[in-house]
């Protein structure tokens, strides 16, 4: 029997999880997506006019409500001293190779589809066999376990198990890269193309460096006699880039919980942002330690970007005198002036300012010369860190009962009825899949926090030696971590390289710098020490 036949099938069910805390601190990334299905029969208005005009109001802004317990000012964290790690590795031309050699054919992995009905599903089971055959002295000091099948971890025991073990978290799955966009790449979508300074293919940039400098890391620590004294785990999902993930790490993370207790981990570090040469003039590094969202320009102090921003304001020499001055004239509790002007600068900076929201998909009508019957559309939210779920179901439900009302439309909120009980003309909202809960801050201080920003220090100084400022930024994008908030409330989103050294992220030629995949070996290889090391509060 083969060894994908023998093995079950990932099943398709979350597992039960324990209730999470929703304290109203610092709010990482929601993701919740709606399903309107607005039903017109015999109306005076088509039905797409409606959808459209639907649209638009979900789009405009409300007011917020904000509760701002135990938030009352907003500072630049401490910067703790450079932390070193026993050894540094300054990799020799023969191990940058090898590093290089392993990257490129990681990315050869077409890791993607749904495994009840995608035949490409084997290929997981080719990389689990892959990554024994890369790094088979990891593997034989490491406790592999494959985790609904395809998640995986391996444990490296520490000598002292009365220390918090060390998380360290990738996935190997990506994106799809469709038949269709063959001809438009570059170099092949699952080549692993090497041009002397790129990788090419999908998943050179998400997640595949990761994954190999964590394996690269601890092979090298191993070889060179390293014997850990604090539990070390890495864990990889199959599933992140699905956006109901619940197979991987939803079943990982439960499993480390049975196993290590509620807040067993020291520590999570998971794929994220990078470090920055010039920020405002200065050289930073912008672990996300808040993951993210726009329904109302306002600027709180929830935001790990206003952070940032007090950071910048201190060290950065090209940092806006006009921002300067409104981070010291607003505040404590909100900031909406400066919210307005950080909007106008573009796209990206607005939405870090509050919540999206994307009406991504509209079906309607099946012939051209006749008025659809049923109109639906999906909308998605990355709500904004002093919201929550309930909230912006508030939000949309207050706009939506108004344009049923203009209408002459019964209105459905988020109820689970059954169309049949509406009638014939309605408007019914409803929630598509599981939404995701606030989640818990990362502190910004204490050994914990010393250790992670000394370590950053340590290993990737500013040009020319300087120091690296290191502050929590925020993520408009959501990873695998948002399972371990039951395990630590240390979680960091950073993957230890300059930012910028990769392009294509899950389009047509994605690409990964391989210097900034030399750079995330050596952090990981340097933040294994410390944590090994560190005997602060846990």
């Amino acid at each position: 029997m083969s060894e994908k036949s023998s093995l079950p099938l990932p099943t398709q069910s979350a597992p039960t999880r324990p209730a999470r805390s929703l304290k109203p601190r610092i709010l990482f990334l929601l993701l919740t997506t709606l399903l309107l299905s607005p039903i017109l029969l015999h109306s005076a208005k088509p039905a797409l006019e409606l959808a459209s005009s639907t649209a638009r109001s979900l789009l405009q802004q409300d007011d917020a409500v904000y509760d701002w317990s135990a938030l009352e000012s907003v500072q630049c964290p401490v910067q703790p001293e450079a932390l070193f790690p026993k050894t540094m590795w300054n990799m020799t031309s023969e191990e940058k190779e090898v590093l290089t050699k392993h990257y490129a054919e990681a990315v050869s992995f077409d890791d993607n589809g749904e495994p009840l009905e995608d035949p490409r599903w084997g290929p997981f089971f080719d990389f689990q066999k892959w990554l024994k055959t890369a790094f088979p002295l990891a593997n034989s000091k490491a406790k592999v376990e494959y985790i609904n099948t395809l998640g995986i971890i391996a444990t490296f025991e520490g000598s002292d198990t009365s220390l918090k073990p060390l998380l360290l978290m990738s996935h190997y799955d990506v994106v799809p890269a469709p038949e269709s966009t063959y001809d438009r790449w570059t170099h092949g979508a699952f080549s692993g193309f090497n041009d002397g300074k790129y990788i090419w293919g999908r998943g050179a940039a998400d997640d595949k460096p990761l994954v190999v400098s964590q394996w690269e890391a601890i092979t090298k620590l191993l070889s060179d006699g390293f014997v850990p004294r604090r539990t070390i785990i890495l864990s990889h999902g199959n599933d992140e880039e699905e956006v109901f993930a619940r197979r991987g790490q939803g079943h990982i993370a439960p499993f480390l919980e049975e196993r290590y207790g509620k807040d067993g981990l020291l520590m999570v570090i998971d794929e994220g942002s990078g470090n920055k040469d010039d920020f405002f003039g200065a050289s930073f590094a912008l672990p996300a330690m808040g993951e993210k969202g726009y329904m109302d320009i306002v600027l709180t102090p929830h935001s790990p970007y206003l952070t940032s921003l007090m950071c910048a304001a201190k060290h950065s020499p090209s940092f806006p005198k006009k921002w300067s001055s409104l981070l010291k004239s607003e505040g404590p509790k909100s900031w909406p002036k400066l919210a307005k002007l950080l909007a106008s600068q573009s796209r990206l900076d607005r939405a870090m300012v509050g919540t999206t929201t994307a009406v991504d998909v509209v079906n309607g009508g099946v012939k051209v010369n006749a008025l659809p019957e049923l109109v639906t559309a999906k909308v998605n939210f990355r709500i904004d860190f002093s919201e929550s779920v309930e909230s912006t179901k508030d939000h949309v439900a207050k706009i939506l009962a108004k344009v049923a009302k203009k209408n002459g439309l019964e209105f459905s909120g988020f109820k689970g009825k059954d169309t049949k009980e509406l009638g014939g003309k309605f408007v019914q909202v409803e929630l598509m899949g599981q939404p995701l809960e606030p989640a818990p801050n990362t502190p910004t201080e204490g050994g914990v926090w010393d250790l992670f920003a000394g370590t950053v220090k340590a290993v990737a100084p500013g040009p020319n030696g300087e120091e690296r400022i290191v502050t929590p930024f925020a993520s408009t994008g959501n990873t695998d971590c948002k399972m371990y908030y039951n395990l630590t409330k240390n979680v960091f989103r950073y993957m230890g390289g300059p930012s910028g050294g990769s392009g294509g992220v899950h389009t047509v030629d994605e690409h990964g710098s391989i210097a900034a995949q030399h750079a995330i070996a050596r952090w990981v290889h340097a933040i294994i020490q410390n944590a090994d090391a560190y005997d602060g509060e846990e």
